[in-house]
């Protein structure tokens, strides 16, 4: 997820920088700590947005809770109208049904909690993919692209000398999308995974701290090996981009050259010229 935004992030601080198009000094690397932090700054304009989503998500956690609460009440009434041996039965938040009630109300009774809560939960999933839509498409995405296209209009020749079109079109289009990907796919599902991650690991604590602690044994193995694959595939990622760079410029300038291509019958240059590009 980090691989698309700091790319992007780092063709920008390209554009903002004025030595590259004034003058023949190389741009300056962006190092992952400063990338990040341009990215955080980006998330941090849109805080209210990402609050919002938050909230929401967070919100959904707690429905998810009630439900399987709701489903684990219902066991432990069936395991009490079984084996009445078993102790008192506790309802959760203080309720009791009254006396007058049979098994099967009681049950009920129930699962119309578990189903209203499958039903909250479903209205707020609806909800949370219209929010994130209009904060990722309708704001981050519209405001990094004009952004980036103002910075454009007000750069000199030599910039456009010194770069092509294929990588200046995947920076106005695609990347723009990677970026906000980085807003809600990256700073919010982040918070949202530590929140449930925190309110789930003290449920398990309450109900065995041993079997807890057993469950969270193999997270530094896969720790390790997010870590080497993330690796790999930064190497393998940056490479795919440099080809859709060339498959962008091949499609671009065959497309505008469409006038000659047709008047010298070159259609099978063309058609190969495409396909190599794209198979690679």
């Amino acid at each position: 997820r980090f691989a698309s935004p700091l790319t992007f992030t780092k063709t920008a601080c390209h554009l903002a920088t004025p030595t590259v198009s004034h003058s023949g000094h190389q741009p300056k690397i962006y190092s992952q700590r400063e990338l990040l932090a341009r990215l955080v700054s980006l998330a941090w304009q849109h805080r209210l947005g990402c609050v919002l989503l938050i909230a929401q998500q967070g919100a959904l956690v707690l429905l998810g809770l009630a439900g399987l609460g709701g489903i684990g009440v219902g066991i432990d009434y069936l395991r009490h109208v079984l084996d009445p041996t078993l102790g008192v039965m506790t309802f959760p938040l203080g309720w009791r049904p009254p006396e007058h009630w049979t098994s099967m109300q009681v049950l009920t009774a129930l699962s119309i909690w578990v189903l209203g809560a499958a039903i909250l939960r479903a209205v707020l999933t609806m909800w949370i993919a219209v929010t994130n839509s209009h904060l990722g498409q309708g704001k981050i995405v519209v405001g990094l692209r004009t952004a980036v296209y103002s910075k454009l209009q007000r750069l000199g020749f030599r910039f456009f000398d010194a770069n092509t079109t294929g990588p200046l079109i995947n920076r106005v289009t695609s990347d723009t999308q990677a970026v906000r990907l980085f807003v809600d796919g990256v700073v919010v599902q982040g918070v949202n995974t530590v929140l449930a991650a925190t309110v789930y690991l003290v449920c398990l604590a309450r109900i065995h701290a041993g079997l807890t602690f057993a469950c969270l044994l193999p997270l530094p193995i896969v720790w390790t090996l997010v870590m080497l694959f993330s690796g790999w595939l930064r190497r393998d990622y940056t490479e795919n981009r440099e080809r859709v760079d060339h498959l962008v410029l091949v499609f671009e300038e065959l497309m505008r050259g469409i006038g000659v291509v047709k008047s010298f019958a070159l259609e099978g240059w063309a058609s190969t010229r495409f396909d190599t590009a794209n198979e690679a």
